[in-house]
């Protein structure tokens, strides 16, 4: 996931970064890749990893001035955090149960979230690349 995320973002410059499809209905790339990292950040270094990231997961669907290098750092300095939690997880650790998130959640094993998050980057993942897609045929006209 963190290399295909890589990838678009280096093929990618300021205006197809910052672009929405729609104006009101879809996101920007900018906004898919900053809302998954922001979901990362949060259910791996925090709730798995015990390190407080502050999240403030409004402010992520209101990017508007992202830059591929800012983006691609941030994602750098995610993925290395999240290899080194991950890596020292062990059979015991991946059972323990953490407590619901939010009022909606249900308690979750640390599977579970590892799980989790992994099916939320990849439906963002496909949001990207309909996105970029969706730019290419915008250039084209």
């Amino acid at each position: 996931i963190h290399a295909e995320t890589r990838a678009m973002l280096e093929r990618m410059d300021l205006d197809q970064l910052n672009w929405k499809p729609m104006i009101s209905e879809m996101n920007s790339a900018a906004v898919l890749i900053t809302h998954m990292l922001g979901a990362e950040q949060f259910r791996i270094h925090q709730v798995v990893g015990g390190i407080q990231v502050h999240r403030d997961r409004n402010s992520e669907f209101n990017v508007t001035n992202a830059t591929p290098d800012r983006l691609l750092e941030k994602l750098s300095t995610l993925a290395a955090t999240s290899e080194t939690i991950l890596s020292a997880l062990t059979e015991l650790d991946l059972s323990e149960i953490k407590d619901p998130m939010r009022e909606t959640d249900q308690p979750e094993s640390v599977r579970a979230l590892i799980i989790h998050i992994i099916g939320h980057s990849f439906l963002h993942l496909g949001h990207l690349g309909m996105t970029e897609q969706l730019y290419g045929v915008r250039k084209s006209k």
